[in-house]
């Protein structure tokens, strides 16, 4: 491990490399937090997967509406050139 300007990285008021100190407590909204932005982003990547989630979620009518809505939305951003398909679904 090399570190440069190591009085600066190791210095207790400014460096991030701290070491908490006393109860644990849970982050706000945990795990719902990361949950959620994996499932977004899945289901956006999905559309180029022919509609096949990575992510397991709970079957339901609401998210097979939900995901039909945003293919069409992807296919009409293909359609009028603001999306890109290759070599991933870019915004462009």
């Amino acid at each position: 491990l090399i570190m440069d300007e190591v009085d600066l990285l190791l210095h207790p008021l400014r460096s991030e490399l701290n070491f908490p100190v006393g109860e644990k407590l849970p982050l706000d909204f945990s795990p719902e937090r990361w949950t959620l932005a994996i499932h977004l982003l899945d289901a956006v990547f999905a559309v180029g997967r022919a509609g096949a989630m990575a992510v397991p979620f709970q079957q339901s009518n609401r998210a097979r509406a939900v995901l039909a809505e945003l293919h069409a939305e992807v296919e009409r951003g293909y359609a009028e050139h603001s999306l890109q398909a290759s070599p991933h679904l870019v915004l462009l």
